[in-house]
């Protein structure tokens, strides 16, 4: 086997300085016992992560207050009880307040909104031993959290003299353990045993044999630390539901880097490359100690959330959209898992609770899935006034993914966030969970576009000051949960898409402007169809787009009156301001999108 690889210093990129943080010291010291752990590494050299894992601060953020020396110093197959890594996670604390609440309390006069981050490098521990190139690495975290650690401070006003930092690391040693209630919240008692057993096993092989009973189409594999790192993940994304349905704290955003991701967990079975759901749970977890009444999930991973969906079907008090490429099992479009089929749209209660947006076609680009985001998501979302969302934030559908083969630029990642935001206003709680995405070169730049939009920020650094935010600004503080003001807030939304795709304008004139994928009109109407039967819907005006005809407009970018028959490329695709943009805040971003 090839020497174990060495993970780079996770907490700055090496050509950028770190963001301020008010644990800065005390990350950089800590860090150094994990910059020389390996990422794949045999059986055999579990003895070395043993014997590092003994070196983490218990006190300082990047150890998470995880692990003690007593605990995993004698090696994950000695036969310890899995109860004895995870008895030694700190148990909860009082929320501290954030060293910038007093800047950040009044968030009219805030520069842009600070974010809540959960990053604990303990999740790079779950590798496959056997293929150091699996599509679901360590890297793919330690990549992201990597750029979002690099990101510069937002272009300030002249007022501000000194800009916030734009995350509020969370010290993970306030993170509480997972307790087996949370799990059981969504999975049964004999597979959460299974999971806790898999420190125990022997050798390689015991595990892989494991792995097949876990999950019998064989998409998943485990190591001594695969239930250390999903616990921690699901533990981290409940903490930040926590964080943002606090009011007294200093932001209601927060992004969770995790893995392995969660998506594809359903209550008795592993799949997907997920184990626990972290999403799903973190739902039910919110629900359950009063965090919130209505929670929408919003999934937009390229693969169907099976997991969540079958976990949350019958559940009225959870809306779970999907937008994924769908294509059934023994078909010859067949397209992982194969489910989520448009008419499947809840029971009972829950009917018109659970949205597919299933595209049976590839290529799905920017200009698509604003017509989804603007038809469709934003009208469900205003209808079900969630008290706080989750977005399960897979990046397998961006442009250059090994596997998702669509066209998503990080600039329409920053669109959907943006708009949503706009939307929901300043009162709901929104936390961003990492789920899929395969190309390393593309991902940190997709969660970078997000990051941007979740602070309020132009993508790339300029301080937001658009209409739609000042139709839609408010004291967080000044309103009663769940009162919102969502009068106007649909149509800001829909117009901070607009240039992508015009909600208001008639589908000629759309027709005339884009080049649209003729498969996203037909899969789109599908849901659309689906939804309008049901009375939850009766009112919301949802509407079927025109089918595209073959004969289309001339497109921006065209030349001589030439006819665009295929989705737009970059040049016809991105507006000259948009261009403008990106080139005025470097090639860093520009970079990015040409993978």
């Amino acid at each position: 086997m090839a020497s174990p690889q060495r993970i780079s210093p996770v907490y700055h990129s090496a050509n950028s300085s770190p963001m301020p943080s008010p644990h800065k010291a005390d990350s950089i010291t800590s860090l150094e016992s994990f910059q020389s752990l390996p990422v794949d590494s045999s059986p055999g050299d579990m003895n070395e992560l043993d014997s590092l894992f003994g070196k983490v601060s218990l006190n300082s953020p990047s150890s998470a207050g995880i692990v003690d020396s007593a605990a995993v110093g004698s090696g994950p197959t000695t036969g310890r009880a899995v109860g004895g890594i995870l008895g030694s996670l700190k148990q909860p604390s009082p929320l501290k307040p954030s060293p910038f609440a007093a800047k950040t309390k009044a968030t009219k006069s805030a520069p842009h909104t600070q974010i809540h981050l959960f990053y604990n490098p303990l999740v790079l521990q779950h590798f496959n031993p056997r293929n150091e190139k699996e599509l679901e690495r360590p890297e793919r975290a330690s990549v992201i959290f990597d750029k979002l650690q690099s990101m510069p401070p937002p272009l300030m006003p002249p007022e501000f003299n000194s800009p916030l930092p734009l995350f509020l690391n969370i010290d993970n040693g306030d993170v509480p353990k997972l307790d087996d209630a949370d799990i059981l919240t969504i999975h049964s008692k004999s597979y959460l045993n299974k999971l806790k057993s898999i420190p125990l096993l022997g050798d390689q092989e015991e595990m892989e044999a494991f792995a097949k009973d876990l999950d019998e189409e064989g998409d998943i594999y485990i190591n001594s630390s695969t239930y250390l790192a999903t616990s921690l993940s699901s533990a981290g994304v409940i903490e930040c539901c926590r964080l943002v349905s606090n009011f007294s704290n200093a932001s209601n955003r927060a992004i969770a880097v995790v893995r392995p991701p969660g998506h594809h967990a359903c209550a008795n079975e592993a799949s997907g490359f997920c184990f626990l759901n972290h999403v799903a749970m973190s739902a039910k977890v919110a629900l359950r100690d009063g965090l919130a009444k209505r929670v929408m999930i919003i999934d937009w991973d390229v693969h169907h959330g099976d997991g969540t969906q079958a976990i949350t079907y019958d559940d009225e008090r959870i809306c779970f959209v999907s937008l994924h490429r769908y294509g059934a099992a023994n078909t010859p479009r067949y397209f992982y898992p194969g489910t989520g089929r448009a008419d499947e749209v809840g029971v009972g209660e829950a009917e018109g609770c659970n949205v597919n947006i299933a595209w049976e076609t590839k290529k799905m680009d920017d200009a698509c899935y604003m017509m989804a985001w603007s038809e469709l998501v934003l009208p469900v979302a205003n209808e079900f006034k969630p008290d706080l969302v989750l977005i399960s934030s897979g990046f397998d559908a961006a442009e250059g993914d090994l596997i998702g083969d669509c066209k998503l630029s990080p600039l329409g990642y920053y669109k959907m966030t943006k708009s949503l935001l706009t939307m929901l206003g300043r009162d709901v709680g929104v936390v961003v969970s990492l789920e899929g995405g395969y190309n390393l070169n593309v991902i940190g730049g997709c969660m970078e576009a997000v990051a941007w939009a979740l602070s309020g920020v132009n993508f790339g650094g300029g301080v937001l000051s658009s209409a739609a935010d000042n139709d839609v600004e408010g004291s967080r503080s000044s309103e009663i949960k769940g009162q919102r003001q969502l009068d106007n807030s649909l149509r800001a939304a829909r117009m901070d898409i607009a240039d992508k795709w015009n909600y208001y304008e008639t589908n000629e004139r759309q027709r005339s402007k884009r080049a649209l994928n003729k498969g996203a009109v037909s899969s789109l109407n599908k849901t659309v169809n689906a939804l309008r039967k049901l009375p939850r819907y009766a009112e919301t005006g949802l509407r079927k787009v025109v089918e595209q005809v073959e004969s289309r407009g001339p497109t921006r970018g065209t030349r001589g009156g030439k006819m665009k028959t295929n989705t737009a490329n970059d040049a016809d695709f991105y507006d000259d301001q948009d261009l403008q943009v990106m080139m005025q805040n470097g090639a860093r971003i520009v970079d990015d999108r040409k993978y």
